[in-house]
Parts: C-alpha cells; sequence; structure tokens
C-alpha cells in the first residue's frame, strides 16, 4: 500500500444560510392557487440523495396544507427500486422520506395512465396516483445528465418524463438511442407538463459540498424557461476530480443516493455506453470501488464502470434491482461485475500492480469517498506536488 496525503479541494461554498426559511419564501411568492381546499395534492418525490429532502418535502406538504390541501407522496423515480411499488417506497424511506418524516402519506404504485403520445411516437405514462390527483407538484435537483448532454438533463422535465413514468413511461422513454435521449425527454416531459395538474417544480441546484445553493419554486410556464439556465449553474457547481489524468482512482463507495449511475461518468470519465464517446477527461487506467452506500439498497448499477471490486461489495449486490434498472436503460454493461478481489487491500494493490510501466512509487493514485464527495481526498506521493499546484489544501494530521 502506498503512502497517502490527505489534501481538500477549495470549492467555492454556495450552501443557504437557511434553506426552510428559503422554501417558505419561495412557496409563499409561487404563482399557484391559494385555496387548494379540498384539492388532493401529489408531491412527486424521486430518488436521488438530495442533501436536505426531508425538509424539502415537509415544506412542501406544509404549504399545501396551509392551503387547504390534502397532500401526499408519489414516487417518482421509474424503475428504481426493482421497479416495484414496496421498493420504491423503500428507497424514500431510505433517504429519510416517511409519512412520521415529513408528515404525509406515501402512496406506491407501478401502475400508470398514458397521458397520450409524443409527435414522435413515444408513449406518455403517468404514475396512475399522480394522474388522479387534483394538483401535483414536482422537487428535484437540477444538475448535468449521467449520459448525455442537453437542454433539460436530470431535473424537473426528466422527472415528469421518466420519474413519473414509472418502469413503463421510462422504458418508454430510454428506447431510443442514448443520442436521443435529451431530445426524448424534453418531448415527454412537456407532454406531461401540459397534460397533468402541475401546480409548481421545486427545483433545487446544490454546491460541492451537497449544500442548497438555489431553490425555486416555478410554475409550469417557468420550469420550461428557467431550468436549463439553473442546469448551466448546476455545471458550474459540480465537484470535479482535480488531476487531468491518474494511473488508479479508489472509490470507497458508489450508490444511486450518490448518481444516478453509482459512478458520476462527468466525474470519471467514463460512460461505459457502446459506441458513444467517452468525455476523454479525466483520463483513468484503472478504477476500484470498494464497497456500496447503505442508501442504494443493493442496487450497484455503475459497477460496470470500474475494473477491480470487492468481495465484500458483491455480496451487498442485488441483481434484481440492477437488473431491472439496467434492462430499462438498454446498458446492461454497467451491471457488468469486474474482476473481484478478497478484500480492501487486495483490490488497491493489485491496481498499482496492473501499472506495469512504472514502478509503484511513481504510481499516480487518488482515494476518493464517492463521485458527489470530493472536498477531500489522499493522493499518492507521484501526485502531491501537482496538487499543491493546483492550490489544494493540505491536511495535517
Amino acid at each position: 500500500m502506498l503512502e497517502l496525503t490527505t489534501f481538500r479541494q477549495p470549492f467555492p461554498r454556495c450552501g443557504l444560510a437557511d434553506p426552510a426559511a428559503t422554501l417558505a419564501t419561495a412557496l409563499a411568492s409561487a404563482d399557484w392557487p391559494r385555496d387548494l381546499a379540498g384539492r388532493r395534492v401529489a408531491i412527486a418525490v424521486g430518488s436521488r440523495g438530495i442533501g436536505c429532502l426531508p425538509l424539502l418535502v415537509r415544506g412542501v406538504v406544509a404549504a399545501v396544507r396551509q392551503r387547504g390541501g390534502e397532500p401526499w407522496i408519489v414516487p417518482a423515480m421509474g424503475s428504481h427500486g426493482a421497479a416495484t411499488a414496496e421498493g420504491q417506497a423503500a428507497v424514500l424511506a431510505r433517504l429519510g422520506v416517511t409519512e412520521q418524516t415529513v408528515g404525509a402519506p406515501v402512496r406506491a404504485t407501478m401502475e400508470t395512465v398514458q397521458l397520450g403520445t409524443t409527435a414522435s411516437g413515444v408513449p406518455v405514462h403517468c404514475d396512475a396516483h399522480a394522474a388522479a390527483a387534483d394538483g401535483l407538484v414536482l422537487i428535484n435537483r437540477i444538475k448535468p445528465h449521467t449520459s448525455f448532454q442537453g437542454h433539460f438533463e436530470s431535473g424537473l422535465l426528466k422527472l415528469l418524463a421518466v420519474g413519473l413514468g414509472n418502469h413503463a413511461g421510462a422504458a418508454a422513454v430510454h428506447r431510443p438511442a442514448v443520442a436521443a435521449w435529451g431530445a426524448t425527454i424534453a418531448e415527454v416531459g412537456q407532454v406531461a407538463l401540459a397534460r397533468l395538474p402541475v401546480l409548481l417544480g421545486v427545483a433545487l441546484v446544490e454546491d460541492a459540498y451537497h449544500a442548497p445553493a438555489l431553490l425555486e419554486a416555478l410554475s409550469p410556464p417557468q420550469i420550461l424557461e428557467r431550468e436549463p439556465q439553473l442546469l448551466d449553474r448546476a455545471r458550474e457547481l459540480l465537484p470535479r476530480l482535480p488531476f487531468e489524468e491518474l494511473d488508479v482512482l479508489v472509490v470507497d463507495e458508489l450508490g444511486k443516493d450518490v448518481s444516478g449511475t453509482g459512478l458520476d461518468p462527468n466525474v470519471i470519465g467514463r460512460l461505459g455506453i457502446r459506441g458513444v464517446a467517452d468525455p476523454g477527461r479525466p483520463q483513468i487506467r484503472v478504477i476500484v470501488v470498494l464497497d456500496l452506500t447503505a442508501a442504494t439498497g443493493g442496487n450497484g448499477l455503475g459497477i460496470g464502470l470500474a475494473d477491480l471490486t470487492t468481495a465484500a461489495l458483491v455480496r451487498k449486490l442485488d441483481q434484481t434491482a440492477m437488473a431491472a434498472n439496467a434492462l430499462t436503460t438498454g446498458l446492461p454493461g454497467r451491471v457488468s461485475v469486474p474482476l473481484t478481489c478478497p478484500d480492501a487491500a487486495s483490490a488497491v494493490d493489485t491496481a498499482i500492480d496492473l501499472i506495469r510501466d512504472k514502478p509503484a512509487a511513481a504510481v499516480r493514485l487518488a482515494w476518493i469517498r464517492n463521485t458527489r464527495d470530493l472536498a477531500e481526498l489522499r493522493v499518492s506521493a507521484a501526485l502531491v506536488a501537482e496538487a499543491r499546484q493546483r492550490g489544494l489544501e493540505e491536511v495535517v494530521a
């Protein structure tokens, strides 16, 4: 094992001083019906590990009740949770969203209602509970997608198109080639937006420390105008590795709560999509993943982007959940299990040994917690000087 030095990346701290107060102000001034008396309002919540998710959901629940509405929570996560209602409710519970924590019941189903068909022939599905509501509030983080680029990537429109489409809708959106996913999400999302009783979309942008940097309540027309602007800001704030070239990257954990792909391709420079070029930066020769996050519930989607893993991780894999996710997107390679080592130490040693064109002491190795939490990392001696040159702050024990 190489001797490692710990550094911190000085990312801009943009977190809101009081997210709850910011949300309350945004909801109070939002353009929605003030009187929701007797109206049943579904609040759509996805499967992402948003830092303040329970706070956001509680705030929306309270705002709906203040206006006389009857709120409930609808899981909006496509095929996640093994594409079952029980699995999706369990995903929300692991993310801290239950009736006890947010003050409204969770109603999960895989049944959908077809709202129509897009101009290009894609069926538009919506969760049956959400479709039956008198009003709908969307909650999602805006961030770059892990497979494509477009005006709308991960955000409110995708929540409508894929998340609320449940398994049937997610499969329909992902049926075209990857290059068309962005356009398909935009097309399907806009049909759903026009045909569902959407009251508001609560849009969040996080900084590199997983804190809410922007928090806005958008009317349906504002969603189409504002989301691409929020995406640009999210791209600016996305944490990245400080090195363009690495021999070895060691990742403590992957999970769906970290990234939709478990390992964020925007960070590791690998897409794992046959026929689609990788981003090209950073260039990493060997990636090692040691474990899964607790919140991912055994869904190891993204393990196929790694080169080495551990027996402990493999034992935790929920193959049913992974298969549902991978088959929906049509990207089975992302769940292919790589070479498995007995433990973490042997996995790291094997990765170093695979760099055979230089001595071990010269191997450029970085070690991170996951691809979302990059404020602190450990590096080998071969990277220390470069880390200092790039303005990283050495952590002295």
